[in-house]
C-alpha cells in the first residue's frame, strides 16, 4: 500500500474510531467484554451503514437495548467496532473511499440515535463540575470529542462541547465562563509547541485559575509523554470511565463542592 493511501486510510479510521482515552488501563474496553449478541451484530450494523438502511439499524439498536445492552455497550461494543470494520474493509479494497465517507455519516446518526433517543436522561440531582470539551485546535476529527462529551453529560457534568474551534475560541470561552476542566481530544499528532502555548493561554485567561486540563485520544495513547510536553494535568483511562475518574481528580484537588 503506497504512502498516500496509507495516510488516507489512517485519516478515515481516526475519524471513525472513538478515541479510547486509555493509558492506565488500555484494555478495559476490549470488544469481547460486551457479549456475543453485540459482536454478532457488528457486520449487520456495518452493512446497514453502507446501504443507508437507517430504519433497520435503529430497530436493531432498539432490540439490543431491550435485551439489556447499555449506552456504553452500544457505543463502544457495537458502533465503534463497526467503524473499525469499515476501515478494514477499505484497506482490503472491499469498499471505496466514497463508501466509507458516506457510511461514517450514517454511523454518526446511529450514535446520536443511541444517545438522544434510546438513552435520554434528565440531569436530575443537579450538575457536578463544568467541563469544556473540544478537539485540539487544528484537529479535524471530531467524533472522539463528541462521544466524550456525551459520556460526561450522562454522568451529570455540565458540558460545553465545541467540535470546531480554534485556539482563540478556547481562550475566549475560558475567560468568559467558569470551567473546572478543559478536555481536549487528540487523534492526530499535534503541533506540540502551538498546543502547549494554547493550554498556557487558556490557563492565564481562565476565570478559574485552577482549571484542570485533561487530554485523550489516539495520539495520547501512542505517546504518553504528550501530557508533560503539553503542560496538561492528566489523561484518563477508558472513555466510559472518564467522567467518574475526572470527578475524583477534581474532587481530590478542589473538594466536592467546587
Amino acid at each position: 500500500m503506497d504512502e498516500v493511501r496509507t495516510t488516507a486510510l489512517h485519516s478515515v479510521v481516526d475519524r471513525l474510531v472513538i478515541p479510547r482515552l486509555a493509558l492506565q488501563q488500555p484494555n478495559i474496553a476490549r470488544p469481547g467484554r460486551f457479549g456475543t449478541s453485540l459482536s454478532e451484530s457488528i457486520p449487520t450494523v456495518t452493512d446497514f451503514a453502507l446501504s443507508s438502511d437507517l430504519d433497520r439499524s435503529e430497530r436493531v439498536l432498539r432490540r439490543l437495548q431491550g435485551s439489556g445492552a447499555s449506552f456504553a455497550d452500544l457505543q463502544l461494543g457495537l458502533l465503534a467496532p463497526a467503524a473499525r470494520r469499515l476501515g478494514t474493509m477499505w484497506q482490503n479494497d472491499e469498499i471505496s473511499f466514497f463508501d466509507v465517507s458516506l457510511a461514517a455519516g450514517r454511523l454518526r446518526h446511529m450514535m446520536r440515535f443511541v444517545a438522544l433517543d434510546l438513552f435520554t436522561e434528565s440531569a436530575g440531582g443537579g450538575f457536578r463540575h463544568a467541563i469544556l470539551v473540544a478537539p485540539a485546535p487544528g484537529e479535524t476529527h471530531t467524533l472522539g470529542a463528541t462521544l466524550a462529551a456525551e459520556f460526561f453529560r450522562r454522568d451529570h457534568w455540565h458540558v460545553t462541547l465545541e467540535p470546531k474551534c480554534c485556539a482563540a475560541d478556547l481562550v475566549r470561552m475560558a475567560g468568559s465562563q467558569h470551567f473546572d476542566v478543559l478536555g481536549l481530544s487528540l487523534t492526530s499528532a499535534p503541533d506540540v509547541k502551538a498546543l502547549a502555548e494554547t493550554i498556557s493561554e487558556v490557563r492565564a485567561a481562565s476565570t478559574n485559575p485552577s482549571i484542570f486540563v485533561i487530554i485523550g485520544g489516539d495520539a495520547v495513547a501512542r505517546d504518553a509523554g504528550l501530557v508533560d510536553e503539553l503542560g496538561a494535568d492528566a489523561t484518563l483511562a477508558a472513555l466510559e470511565f472518564a467522567p467518574s475518574r475526572a470527578q475524583r481528580l477534581v474532587d481530590a484537588l478542589f473538594g466536592p463542592d467546587r
